[in-house]
């Protein structure tokens, strides 16, 4: 569990990041940082123990050359799985924040 703690901060900062003014209400930027752990810290890494295997295994008649396309696919899984984690935040602050905070930071964005 404490592994997850450093998933669930910077996770929880993303709409801090991302939005300007995103960094209002405490529990919204939790929830966001929840939607991280759950992808980054928990579905992540079990989908590793499971795909990567697989794809070392498809690629292991090229020797070396194999071994580095794995990792490059592999990097592009954990690209993606970064993308979908950042974008399920963004979409939960936006559901869950009031409104008039949403709709400050739109507008501030729209007007800078």
């Amino acid at each position: 569990m404490a592994a997850l703690v450093p998933a669930w901060v910077f996770w929880s900062l993303t709409p801090v990041l991302l939005v300007r003014d995103g960094g209002r209400g405490w529990k919204y930027l939790a929830l966001a940082g929840l939607a991280g752990v759950v992808i980054d810290g928990t579905i992540i890494p079990l989908a590793a123990r499971v795909i990567f295997p697989l794809l070392l295994r498809g690629w292991d008649g090229f020797g070396p050359i194999g071994v580095a396309m794995t990792m490059l696919m592999w990097c592009g899984v954990i690209g993606f799985g970064w993308v979908v984690t950042a974008c399920v935040g963004a979409v939960l602050w936006e559901r869950t924040a009031p409104p008039e905070t949403v709709i400050e930071s739109q507008t501030a964005e729209s007007n800078a």
